[in-house]
């Protein structure tokens, strides 16, 4: 089971990474995603982009590294919850363009992402203990 968990966990800190890649390479369409799906201004929205790239990159070297482990998987649980929800709330709205969860290096509809992260939950439930 240790293998199994030394496996899982760094294939999500590299699957963190990828995402994180996938938004800087198309942070413009990104951005421009978060604008017209919330509320938010324009360069709030640009801030926004950027905090998200961000966590998602320091998550999955945290995840990578076992840097500050407990703290780092609290952290990705969260913020995986928290995308899960806007997610739920794209899809009841009927948005099924691409919601760049992964840039455009593979496009994705809200509930296609939904399902993913449902996935990413689980697997992280899995590692919670790792140690």
């Amino acid at each position: 089971m240790k293998w199994i968990k030394l496996i899982v966990r760094l294939t999500l800190g590299a699957f963190f990474i990828f995402s994180s890649y996938g938004k800087i390479d198309a942070m413009g369409a990104f951005e421009v995603y978060i604008f017209r799906s919330t509320f938010l201004s324009f360069d709030t929205a640009s801030i926004v982009a950027r905090l998200v790239v961000s966590t998602e990159l320091i998550i999955g070297v945290g995840l990578i590294f076992k840097w500050v482990y407990q703290t780092i998987w609290r952290i990705s649980m969260l913020f995986i919850l928290v995308l899960t929800g806007f997610l739920v709330m794209q899809v009841v709205l009927g948005d099924g363009e691409n919601c760049f969860c992964l840039g455009e290096l593979i496009e994705m509809s809200p509930t296609e992402s939904f399902f993913k992260n449902v996935v990413l939950i689980g697997l992280l439930l899995l590692v919670r203990t790792d140690r």
